[in-house]
């Protein structure tokens, strides 16, 4: 295949993201701006008091940061998502990790355009410094390349690599400097991102664009150093991995005459050495197959199940195998996720929000993460309910709530194992239990009634409209940064605390359940209220809008 072949392929690879998009790849531009906008107006009284051209210096952070992020996350599961071209196709198996990265990187630059409007905004110098703009963009490309080598590599061989790396992302994040100056963290905590690579690329850009100033020179080393050792690191790897040294194939059918034609026929064909083929007599629906496949086949005509056929399919399958917590450590990481990330923005906001908070700053945090992340767990799966149940949906008549209850029932289980920990850290705060501690369950079924509602609209809003994931990422930025969880309140205006009040419901959760737990009080009625009208409203709104929707889903599936 020649060059000219190759990026042909590599470009149609590149257009599937936005396949179903309705905006396509306007969204490149208008996502970036969105986010700014967001952050600026949440953060402009908090940060922006002591950081020159603030919007500047958080769009470099927040775009470098995203194509990063998005190019390592998509090419963590490309040669799996891919894997019947690999199969089919002689292509190259690094031109699907190459076509995740070039997406993002023409997202990027695309998000560069109102950037550039935001720095003509400033009435920025133009100077001999933008001529760094390709270098550092080159060396970012290049380390990125290097890392979605290494991670696709990585997923094929252990699944737990997207639960993981997910986690790791988000608490990258926090270590680039984004949002904030290095230079209000404490010294520990300074060295830690001063040494981080994305912060060396990002604070390189912000000094050549945003201030007009050169560099010191030890951040230029470390990015000439960290963009050719890992992509030397991620070819390595690649490479060393990339063929498979044995294949495990289980086939099962209900025939046993089907089974013995099978073997008949293979023995007159050369299989490969390092094929291993299992014969299961069986029905695939009902049979309880103890361990975990990378690609599942199956050959129709199928039938309507029994509902009593299709309720043991669920027990086996669907509620074991489907949610994203798929695996050991995908479980561990659900539960420990609140007090990992309770641990980062206690390190790195400590010296900024923690002083003057009786020492309590971290269960102050603790108590935001546990419930942001039971909210942002549950509909977040949600959005997959439908679209990852297709075939379910067809073969059976069971009500299709229960695609979302079981969702957000996944995240609530792993919610009540986060409570454990929860538990521990009052308890070594010795905070005495109150009877208005009572009032924190009542909280949770409120936000658990709400989250019903958001995740049937969720689900079926995604089967039909996927740019409802580009929203959903606004909407869950809104929640985080806009539901205090790890500054106090009183630092808002009295204009933007009310707008927060009543726009935000997770801040009302956040909130009513710090005044029961930590201030062993009762939370102002308005509170109650306000949460009450948005749990009903949207459980009945969500409820209707998925009980027109359904029938029109199902049989355009």
């Amino acid at each position: 295949m020649s060059i000219r072949q190759y990026w042909f392929v590599l470009w149609e690879l590149t257009k599937r993201k936005y396949a179903r998009s309705f905006l396509g790849i306007l969204w490149s531009c208008v996502y970036p701006l969105m986010r700014m906008a967001l952050v600026v107006v949440l953060f402009s009284t908090i940060f922006n008091k002591g950081i020159e051209k603030y919007p500047a210096y958080y769009f470099v952070g927040f775009l470098m940061f995203e194509f990063f992020a998005t190019a390592t996350q998509t090419s963590l599961t490309t040669l799996k998502d891919n894997r019947n071209l690999l199969i089919k196709s002689k292509l190259p198996r690094e031109l699907f990790v190459l076509s995740r990265v070039l997406t993002a990187f023409v997202n990027f630059l695309l998000g560069c355009i109102p950037f550039a409007a935001v720095v003509a905004w400033y009435r920025a110098r133009v100077t001999w410094y933008y001529l760094m703009i390709p270098v550092v963009l080159l060396l970012l490309l290049i380390f990125t390349v290097g890392m979605s080598y290494a991670v696709s590599i990585w997923f094929v061989f252990q699944r737990d690599a997207m639960n993981i790396y997910s986690n790791f992302i988000f608490i990258l994040r926090f270590f680039v400097a984004m949002f904030y100056s290095v230079e209000w963290v404490a010294d520990g905590v300074k060295w830690v991102i001063q040494h981080n690579p994305l912060y060396a690329y990002i604070y390189v850009m912000r000094q050549c664009v945003v201030y007009g100033q050169w560099p010191e020179t030890m951040y230029l080393v470390q990015m000439v150093a960290w963009a050719f050792g890992m992509l030397a690191f991620g070819i390595l790897i690649f490479k060393k991995y990339e063929n498979v040294k044995r294949v495990n194939i289980d086939v099962a059918d209900i025939d046993k005459k089907n089974l013995q034609i099978l073997q008949l026929l293979l023995q007159k064909k050369k299989m490969p050495s390092n094929v291993n083929i299992n014969y299961i007599n069986t029905d695939t629906l009902l049979y309880d197959f103890k361990k975990r496949y990378d690609l599942v086949v199956g050959n129709p005509p199928f039938s309507k199940l029994k509902a009593k056929d299709a309720k043991k399919y669920l027990e086996n399958n669907i509620n074991k195998k489907r949610s994203l917590s798929s695996t050991f450590m995908g479980e561990l990481w659900e539960v420990i996720n609140p007090l990992i990330n309770m641990v980062v923005m206690v390190l790195i906001f400590s010296e900024m929000f923690g002083k003057g908070s009786s020492g309590v700053f971290p269960l102050y945090v603790l108590t935001g993460t546990t419930l942001y992340g039971l909210f942002n767990s549950g509909t977040s799966m949600c959005l997959s309910a439908l679209m990852g149940n297709k075939s379910f949906l067809i073969k059976t008549q069971l009500s299709k709530n229960v695609y979302v209850y079981q969702k957000i029932l996944v995240a609530f289980r792993n919610f009540l194992f986060s409570l454990l920990i929860y538990a521990f850290v009052i308890a070594l705060y010795r905070i005495k239990p109150s009877l208005s501690w009572l009032l924190f369950f009542l909280d949770i079924l409120l936000m658990l009634v709400m989250m019903f509602g958001i995740g049937k609209m969720l689900a079926v809003i995604n089967v039909t409209f996927a740019d409802i994931t580009y929203f959903y990422k606004i909407f869950t930025l809104f929640l985080m940064y806009g539901s205090a969880i790890f500054y106090q309140v009183d630092r808002l205006p009295l204009t933007m605390q009310r707008v927060m009040t009543i726009l935000n419901p997770l801040y009302i959760v956040i909130s009513i359940a710090r005044e029961c737990i930590m201030e062993r009080s009762y939370p102002n009625w308005e509170l109650w209220m306000i949460l009450s009208l948005y749990a009903g409203g949207c459980y009945v709104v969500g409820t209707i809008f998925f009980n027109r929707k359904i029938a029109d889903i199902v049989a355009k599936m």
